[in-house]
């Protein structure tokens, strides 16, 4: 990615998550938030999660995943702690972030 600078990718890239029944994009709590979304009246756990990497800089979706509730959580954990190890060029070509389609 050309435009990437150095610095720490959370300065750059932000992980969320789509909430499954009204679409709102949650973050801050990503891997938390997995384990306790919700749908519906009945309180039926959540089977599928979209997770969303987002590169601030343009607030566009860089990466979407659809994953089991189980896998989303630890893909989550997997990119949160990317976020906080590696800079913003490193964390974008571990993630296939710019490397087009």
């Amino acid at each position: 990615m050309n435009d990437a600078i150095a610095g720490p990718a959370r300065s750059i890239y932000q992980l969320r998550v789509v909430h499954p029944k009204t679409g709102e994009r949650l973050t801050d709590f990503v891997v938390d938030a997995i384990a306790s979304l919700f749908v519906g009246e009945g309180h039926q756990f959540v089977k599928d999660v979209t997770l969303e990497i987002v590169d601030l800089r343009r607030n566009q979706v860089v990466v979407a995943r659809h994953e089991t509730q189980e896998s989303a959580h630890v893909l989550a954990d997997r990119i949160a702690a990317d976020l906080d190890r590696l800079d913003a060029p490193t964390f974008a070509a571990e993630w296939g972030i710019g490397q087009g389609a």
